[in-house]
């Protein structure tokens, strides 16, 4: 069963306030055989994200909102949406669609991402963008004709386009969970202001949650 994603939780930007560690992660499976050579039989086709808090002491504040979505979503047994510092904003250039149905116009959004200096591309699935600012393109003119589900990022496109001429921008989350039952901390004196204490908790981490 996968982890219910509480998507009326959004966590506070200002938690990179005081940095943030992330990590794309794979699955692959890597045997040598006793000539050298390397065979490798890849398991997942789709990263996921993972991020670390707490390698910088925090704010209290800070600290507070991490400990209050720990609370809420039961130490990750639920999750919610985080926007990624690092590639949360998807221009229209590599904002594209893949085909869902042709009978019902669905079509799911994705993040095209080019190799460098090459032609060969990787299609990210975008389940969550953000509905507030979101623009659809039909032939590079922006289109209202259309209906998107913000929990799965599956656009509903009455007209029926090729997915050749359909073009996005905006914003998007990633659905995300506490990978642990506990959380640590250290109260330590700010090296700048002696009167002020901040909490560094080395082992905060959240895992994306794979939706699709």
């Amino acid at each position: 069963m996968t982890i219910p994603i509480l998507s009326s939780i959004i966590a506070p930007n200002h938690l990179w306030s005081a940095t943030v560690r992330g990590r794309l992660k794979r699955s692959n499976r890597r045997a040598q055989n006793l000539g050298g050579f390397m065979q490798i039989n890849v398991r997942w086709t789709h990263s996921l994200r993972s991020y670390q808090f707490g390698t910088v002491p925090l704010d209290l504040d800070v600290w507070r909102s991490l400990e209050a979505l720990y609370e809420r979503t039961d130490a990750g047994a639920y999750g919610f949406l985080l926007q990624d510092p690092a590639d949360s904003v998807v221009p229209s250039s590599i904002g594209r669609v893949t085909l869902i149905s042709a009978s019902d116009n669905t079509y799911q959004l994705v993040e095209r991402k080019t190799a460098a200096g090459s032609i060969l591309t990787h299609d990210r699935t975008i389940t969550r963008p953000r509905a507030s600012g979101f623009i659809l393109y039909l032939n590079g003119v922006p289109s209202g004709s259309y209906t998107l589900d913000d929990t799965t990022g599956i656009i509903t496109i009455p007209s029926a386009p090729d997915v050749s001429v359909v073009k996005w921008s905006g914003l998007t989350y990633v659905p995300v969970h506490f990978d642990s039952d506990e959380i640590d901390w250290d109260l330590v004196i700010s090296a700048y202001e002696p009167e002020a204490r901040l909490f560094a908790g080395p082992t905060v981490t959240l895992e994306e949650v794979r939706e699709a």
